[in-house]
């Protein structure tokens, strides 16, 4: 029984090991292998906000001569429909919405209100397709945000 004992705390000890040496713990550091997990950024959802819109310019992406400019009043929403021709500065075409309300329902922005002479309705609809980028709805052109909001950066 007394032999089991000592066997036994032999085994105990034996088990039992000083801390490595520093030269023990370089030879093991430098082959192992470092595992490296990228991280993927999650896309915020889509949401169409009032911010997306209001105090912006969007350039039609088929006609460069033409961009929209949304802001607001204390008479509510007004989207101007500005134009250019032979490469001038954008001026008003008479063609928006004004004392209008804004709309936002999922992705589509609504403006209705009261429309200027050269408007063809007093309802516009939008649906935001990305951060920057909205189509008139139906069926109608894409509009992409100008950046920086700087219609000089517009090429003709």
């Amino acid at each position: 029984m007394r032999k089991l004992f000592i066997t036994l705390a032999v085994l105990i000890l034996a088990g039992c090991q000083a801390p490595a040496t520093s030269t023990t713990k370089k030879s093991t550091s430098s082959s192992s292998a470092k595992v490296v997990v990228k991280k993927t950024k999650k896309k915020a959802p889509l949401k169409a906000k009032v911010s997306d819109l209001i105090g912006h310019y969007f350039v039609n992406t088929d006609d460069h001569d033409q961009v929209l400019q949304f802001t607001a009043s204390t008479s509510g929403y007004y989207l101007d429909v500005q134009t250019r021709q032979n490469g001038e500065d954008f001026t008003s075409s008479q063609a928006g919405i004004f004392n209008g309300k804004l709309t936002i329902s999922d992705l589509t922005y609504t403006f209705s209100g009261t429309a200027q002479p050269n408007a063809k309705q007093s309802t516009l609809s939008f649906k935001k397709l990305s951060k920057t980028k909205m189509q008139q709805l139906p069926d109608g052109p894409i509009y992409q945000q100008v950046k920086n909001d700087d219609l000089s950066t517009l090429s003709e």
